[in-house]
């Protein structure tokens, strides 16, 4: 591509849309992505010689897999394409030598730090493509056709920088990195349960493909001698540009914020407080955004082999009948202390829940004492003909 084409990778790279909105995000697969993309920069994709370099990739490759398995899709295929290269058995063994005494090394540490937390020796890696792979458990949170990865989810996290990675990718002479993009795509859609997120790695990958794209339409327009040819060309490349700038911005300032604003409205609250979120599991951030002893929980959604729906499920199905039965309610005001596996369920200080529940639990709410503390615009919904605000609604009891 050349350095030329620099400028052009980092512009697309920082008006990208979903890269603004997830690598922020305390998802590990942004971690995953950092740090497979610095190993990438490392990495002999053209060579055989450089152990030096070789040896760090596979270390940050070592890294990348312990924080999330799934990097072993991308580093697997950097493996063989690498070993396709050599000629020499010497290098070959040196590369194995290379590659197994950082693997057995990140085995054992894993080992190790999972034996302290569990208190038995446990493989994470193994029991997440058991998981994930063989169980196709992931299933729980919801299924998509095979082919929703390339239809649905690469074209939507790349927006309107689609056509310049199509011009950019078959312009491109060197095709070893779009290679990596297409295999990693197939692998993470052989799952039944596929999530935008999941195709964060390769996105950085594909910017590259974005920004070369940048370049060869720019300079093809800057060949026009009418001018207004010149003129509309870059005008269209500019409008690409601008389309993600106000994606970034709807999406990291609008679209679901009321999550990280009702949370900073909790780390204001005093240390006695309990906090229980009556929402489909994990709607917000927890302790990693408070950091504070505040007691707080929410429905539990974790996967089982029992049968049976969930505590968010039930939820959703009846919310006034189901947190009259979490609270140990035989009657209104007639509340009975239990344990939870994580807390004891008192009856909380404030309640977090969003707006279509409310008509259901209003009578909770009346007969508990509870009112309105706060509410927080969770994203904007176009309902009979007009742009209407759906909400996220903190409630206190009255005393508070």
């Amino acid at each position: 591509m050349g350095k030329s084409t620099t400028p052009w990778v980092l512009l697309a790279i920082i008006t990208s849309w979903f890269m603004n909105y997830t690598i922020v995000r305390t998802f590990s697969n942004s971690l995953e992505t950092v740090i497979t993309i610095i190993g990438i920069y490392y990495w002999p994709l053209n060579s055989t010689s450089n152990h030096h370099s070789r040896m760090k990739s596979i270390i940050l490759g070592a890294i990348a897999f312990l924080i999330r398995p799934t990097a072993a899709i991308t580093w697997i295929f950097l493996g063989i394409h690498h070993l396709n290269q050599m000629r020499s058995i010497s290098n070959i063994l040196r590369f194995i030598i290379q590659v197994a005494s950082v693997g057995l090394l990140t085995l054992a540490i894993s080992l190790c730090v999972d034996y302290l937390f569990y208190g038995r020796w446990v493989l994470v890696p193994l029991n997440f493509f058991v998981f994930n792979l063989k169980n196709d458990a992931g299933a729980f949170y919801g299924t998509h056709p095979w082919h929703w990865n390339l239809t649905q989810g690469f074209p939507a996290i790349l927006a309107s920088y689609l056509p310049l990675f199509v011009v950019g990718a078959v312009t491109c002479q060197r095709k070893s990195l779009l290679i990596l993009i297409a295999w990693v795509t197939f692998v993470l859609s052989l799952p039944t349960h596929k999530e935008f997120r999941f195709l964060l790695p390769v996105l950085p990958i594909a910017l590259m493909y974005v920004g070369y794209g940048f370049k060869l339409s720019w300079e093809y327009f800057s060949t026009f001698k009418l001018k207004n040819r010149n003129l509309a060309g870059k005008f269209l490349l500019s409008v690409l540009v601008v389309v993600n700038v106000g994606m970034t911005l709807y999406f990291s300032l609008v679209h679901q914020a009321a999550p990280i604003q009702v949370m900073s409205r909790i780390r204001e609250l005093d240390s006695q407080a309990a906090v229980h979120f009556l929402t489909p599991c994990h709607s917000t951030p927890y302790y990693s955004f408070v950091h504070r002893p505040i007691e707080l929980l929410f429905l539990d959604c974790s996967p089982s082999e029992e049968e049976g729906l969930d505590q968010a499920e039930r939820f959703k199905l009846d919310p006034y009948q189901f947190v009259r039965e979490f609270y140990h309610m035989e009657s209104p005001g007639n509340f009975t202390p239990h344990r939870t596996d994580h807390v004891t369920s008192r009856l909380p200080t404030h309640i977090v829940t969003f707006e279509k529940y409310i008509s259901s639990l209003t009578p909770f709410f009346q007969e508990e004492g509870f009112v309105e503390d706060s509410r927080f615009v969770q994203e904007i919904e176009f309902k009979d003909g007009t742009l209407s605000p759906y909400y996220m609604l903190m409630y206190k009891q009255r005393t508070q």
